[in-house]
């Protein structure tokens, strides 16, 4: 799906399809043609590979262009282009607040639609995926501002996937979330904190995020295990709400109360951020990281299962049963 230049959906004319001008970003090189509609025919703009400068886009304003065109074969390229571009789009001040958003939310769905197509099953794909895709474009007004979307400029171009396991975590714990029936609020909110659940992590030193918590002396632990707090420090600038906050805060408290930052145990820890922080350790367990290749499926589930006291056992059970229909399991 190519994201509209409007909010009406995007048609396929002529085996072209519209994309807002405004994509086209200085001191990039896009893998597809770029063309506009004149006169009822479409006329090459830029060729493959073309050097994008500021004049092309400024030269389509004073065109009064609304839209550009690509071929539907280049559809895939596209959403690589603007997911490889995304965090210079959202620092750039010459987009309005409105567009950037809309298009981060666009592309986080895309993203997420890859992970239930790659790690859930057919039946959870196609009673859930739209309803997250919902949930990710609801999620964008709380980064209309230009300062939130710098901030998530920020998270998306952090080394070490970071924004990527958000992405994986937050479809873990949308699809564990709907199994209770929430209301929409409450699942807008786990959106956005399961996604930003890592966003501490950009404040600490590299050397640090590619060490083995296990091997950590004190005074490194220590320091990794702030993140949290000042994940929600650094989130200031996005007007969360206070289910999304818990979800950032609370992502590695433990039941019997040996996590951290705050110690909390059982049911002190609301249920969404026990969704969270179960479903931050499963897709963090089946990613690769400097000091371990990452788990099978069947792995990491049992990793969480035999980590006694760790996981609300209820929890644990419904991702099992989210799962199991895929064959992971």
């Amino acid at each position: 799906m190519v994201m509209p230049s409007r909010k009406e959906a995007p048609s396929v004319e002529d085996g072209y399809l519209p994309i807002p001008p405004e994509h086209l970003l200085p001191n990039t090189r896009a893998s597809f043609e770029i063309y506009l509609k004149q006169g009822g025919k479409f006329v090459l703009y830029a060729k493959t590979n073309d050097q994008l400068t500021t004049q092309h886009r400024s030269k389509l304003g004073e065109m009064g262009a609304r839209e550009v065109y690509i071929n539907v074969s280049k559809e895939s390229e596209y959403s690589d282009y603007i997911q490889d571009n995304m965090a210079q789009l959202l620092n750039d001040d010459d987009i309005s607040a409105d567009v950037r958003a809309e298009t981060w939310s666009w592309s986080a769905a895309n993203l997420a639609e890859a992970v239930y197509e790659s790690s859930l099953p057919p039946s959870v794909l196609r009673k859930r995926v739209d309803r997250i895709k919902k949930l990710i474009e609801a999620s964008s007004r709380f980064f209309t501002s230009p300062e939130s979307l710098k901030e998530l400029a920020k998270y998306i171009s952090a080394g070490g996937n970071i924004y990527q396991h958000g992405i994986g975590t937050m479809v873990y714990s949308l699809c564990l979330m709907q199994t209770y029936d929430p209301d929409e609020p409450t699942m807008t909110a786990v959106c956005v904190g399961a996604m930003l659940h890592d966003m501490g992590k950009l404040h600490l030193p590299e050397q640090l995020l590619e060490k083995d918590p296990r091997d950590m002396n004190e005074q490194e632990f220590r320091a990794y295990a702030a993140h949290p707090n000042i994940g929600v420090r650094a989130s200031a600038v996005i007007p969360l709400m206070p289910e999304a906050i818990h979800c950032v805060l609370f992502h590695h408290e433990r039941m019997d109360g040996k996590g951290y930052p705050s110690g909390a145990t059982g049911e002190e820890i609301p249920l969404y951020a026990r969704v969270v922080g179960l479903c931050n350790a499963y897709d963090g367990l089946t990613r690769s990281k400097p000091w371990r290749r990452g788990y099978t499926p069947f792995e990491a589930l049992k990793h969480v299962r035999d980590d006694t006291g760790g996981f609300d056992e209820d929890v644990f059970m419904r991702l099992v049963k989210v799962l199991s229909d895929s064959g992971l399991t």
